[in-house]
């Protein structure tokens, strides 16, 4: 881990941190708009990475669904502090989200090839003293019933709730959880999604200050689609949804690359990383919504990132034969 600054921040807000690349490298950015500051480099050869954070403590976890790890970042006492941890033996992290106090609520998934690994996917991961201690959130019965192993790939936390979706076949489960002062949560009720088509698979979701969108995959008769799915976060009632076409299996290796890869809120607008589309911006505070497409002339947008501080968003940027890099875009 490398500090890029002198004399390190002691005060952070909520909203402020980005990890963006730099050289093929992930930094840790404070938002500014079109010059962020850099903060810390992240002890990961990986430069894509999702963080959430509040005023002293955040989680990072790569992209990768293969990934087996996140770091609990704690700089309370004025200096970055990276604590790896890993989930049990057989299962990936996919999502997480933090409180106030440092405590990490992560979810993942099960590896279907080693045996006897347990259902459950969600844990509670707390600081202390000797490091970080590692708690199982048990499943909702209706979920352990089902024989599926079904892995955790979307959560967010508001206002005291940790929301948090499966993501495989149906039935499409939602959680909700209150989270209690010591980090703890309990069960509040557990709700089945209306799913958009056939083996819907739940990749990602976002929370902004009024909507919670998912995005997520199906595939029926050998054609693949995806939706984005704008939601309540107080219900998970659908508002709006978006779909495209990704075509048959066949098609899959044709150029130019088709596929929403990440979101990001900034304040009613809906960023959406398009690969070759380009980035794609939902504008959700006029009558009807449309999806738009920016593109970067040659260049694939690979990720898209904000920070509730500013109004705009960045965009990780790939070239062929050049590392990724990062624009800010503000809001139109």
């Amino acid at each position: 881990m490398k500090c890029i600054l002198d004399n390190m921040p002691y005060e952070l807000h909520p909203g402020e941190l980005v990890v963006l690349p730099v050289d093929g490298r992930a930094i840790l950015h404070r938002a500014r708009g079109p010059d962020p500051e850099p903060l810390v480099e992240l002890p990961e050869d990986a430069y894509d990475f999702i963080v959430c954070e509040t005023d002293r403590y955040a989680a990072t976890l790569p992209t990768d669904p293969t990934a087996a790890y996140l770091y609990h970042v704690d700089w309370s006492s004025g200096d970055f502090q990276f604590t790896r941890w890993t989930p049990p033996e057989g299962h990936t992290t996919r999502c997480a989200a933090v409180t106030n106090t440092g405590v990490i609520y992560a979810g993942g998934g099960t590896n279907q090839t080693v045996p006897d690994v347990p259902f459950e996917s969600m844990w509670i991961i707390r600081p202390g003293i000797h490091g970080l201690t590692t708690e199982l959130i048990p499943l909702p019965q209706q979920v352990v019933g089902s024989g599926m192993r079904k892995r955790i790939d979307a959560m967010v936390l508001k206002d005291g709730r940790l929301i948090v979706v499966d993501n495989f076949l149906l039935p499409l489960w939602a959680f909700f959880y209150q989270v209690q002062p010591d980090g703890s949560v309990h069960e509040e009720a557990v709700i089945e999604l209306e799913p958009h088509s056939t083996y819907e698979h739940v990749n990602r979701a976002v929370l902004g200050e009024r909507f919670i969108a998912l995005l997520s995959q199906s595939a029926n008769h050998g054609r693949t689609s995806q939706h984005i799915s704008v939601r309540d976060p107080a219900t998970l009632d659908e508002i709006y949804t978006f779909t495209q076409s990704l075509g048959s299996d066949r098609d899959h290796t044709a150029a130019p690359v088709k596929h929403w890869s990440r979101m990001a809120f900034s304040r009613d607008l809906l960023f959406v990383a398009a690969i070759d589309q380009g980035l794609g911006v939902i504008d959700l505070g006029k009558k009807k919504p449309a999806l738009k497409y920016r593109s970067f002339r040659g260049q694939r947008v690979l990720a898209v990132t904000t920070a509730c501080s500013q109004h705009g968003c960045y965009v990780n940027l790939h070239r062929k034969g050049h590392l990724p890099t990062f624009q800010w875009i503000p809001a139109e």
